[in-house]
């Protein structure tokens, strides 16, 4: 015996090696050799298996392709539809709700393989640090690039069925629904549900609980109205914005508190038609044309909330124009480091920025790059 890296070897001595049990295995190879070629033997001279048969039943076939198995008579191909589809201009009949389930669920698994290349964190890509794969990698950058060119054909397939016509009919009827809820015909018969956004946050923070107290008041069948107090950068929302509603005041339902709710956002108790809820009516149409029917119906809502006033829309109308196209950057700095967020450079930012021109430029398209960058970092911008 032997022991050869820990495995124990036998050496085999002319006495020790049996014949006789060699030969009883050779014989009993050859036995089942020989049964499997008899039966393969018999398989294949079966008429639904002979090559022979296969050959005869060819040529027995009728001279116009079309009246064989594989394509029955009376039975139209798949070229056949589409040729009558283009010399009669046929609208090609597509299930646009399925069509969008399934280019959603490929959409996202094509974006998820692109973040797991580039990776959650800028410095150090997934791939990268996973697979040991240097960034610098042309066969990387390759990579990189061909998850934009498909991302890119992706979203150009989406256009293709994207049907403006059902979106705006459906974002009119939603309009018109909050136009309705707002202004009833006597406010003094109405509920009212009032809402002050006054937490210790910026202007968007407050526009989103705000935001928030409409979807509820919708869902309650109450008229939304704000009790006047301090806002981030101004001392009235009405400076801004149009009234939430023309009919209803707080001033001349002073009487009638017994119908009005009081709402805190913060501290409101859950309810199940609270974001992300979307009304299923309205959630079932969006199927049809929409991948992201929260995104969308969140969409009306800040629609309604951010009508100005006419010398605010002045302002933004007559303001110089950007170029096209162009990526927006919000870099959040100051008091935002304090708790909440962490310090982003700004080689991040523009990473991002790089990607989104590269994908457009990767079809061949020639764009002049350009970035706005909303910032409260004055130093940002300086240099």
């Amino acid at each position: 015996m032997h022991n050869f890296y820990g495995v124990r070897a036998l050496r085999l001595s002319r006495r020790d090696f049996n014949y006789r049990k060699l030969q009883y295995v050779i014989i009993l190879v050859l036995i089942g050799v020989f049964i499997y070629s008899l039966s393969h033997l018999k398989r294949s001279s079966s008429p639904f298996n002979s090559q022979n048969t296969l050959i005869d039943s060819v040529d027995n076939l009728p001279s116009n392709p079309r009246n064989n198995v594989l394509n029955p008579p009376n039975v139209e191909t798949q070229d056949d539809i589409y040729s009558k589809i283009v010399e009669n201009d046929q609208p090609l009949e597509i299930d646009n709700r399925k069509f969008l389930k399934d280019w959603k669920n490929i959409y996202n698994v094509q974006k998820e393989s692109f973040y797991f290349l580039i990776g959650s964190k800028f410095s150090i890509p997934d791939f990268q640090s996973k697979l040991n794969v240097p960034s610098s990698d042309e066969s990387f950058n390759d990579l990189i690039d061909l998850h934009l060119y498909q991302l890119s054909n992706f979203e150009n397939m989406r256009s293709l069925f994207r049907d403006e016509s059902k979106n705006d009919e459906l974002a009119n009827y939603v309009y018109n629904v909050i136009v309705f809820n707002q202004n009833p015909v006597d406010c003094k018969k109405a509920k009212i549900l009032t809402c002050n956004p006054n937490g210790p946050c910026g202007f968007g923070c407050q526009m989103h609980h705000l935001l928030h107290c409409l979807s509820i008041a919708l869902a309650e069948s109450k008229v939304l109205l704000l009790t006047e107090s301090h806002w981030h950068g101004f001392s009235k929302i009405s400076e801004l914005f149009l009234p939430l509603s023309s009919n209803c005041d707080l001033k001349t339902l002073s009487t009638n508190k017994n119908r009005i709710t009081h709402m805190n956002y913060l501290g409101y108790p859950k309810k199940p038609y609270k974001f992300p809820a979307v009304p299923s009516q309205i959630y079932d149409k969006l199927l049809n044309f929409n991948t992201n029917p929260f995104l969308w119906w969140v969409g009306q809502l800040t629609k309604y909330l951010f009508r100005l006033q006419p010398e605010t829309k002045n302002i933004v109308l007559n303001r110089p124009a950007l170029p096209h196209p162009i990526v927006g950057i919000h870099i959040r700095r100051t008091d935002k480091l304090n708790s909440e967020a962490k310090f982003h450079d700004i080689e991040e930012y523009m990473y991002w920025v790089e990607l989104y021109f590269k994908k457009l430029e990767i079809n061949g398209a020639q764009v002049k790059r350009a970035a706005y960058v909303a910032t409260d970092e004055i130093d940002l911008i300086d240099s």
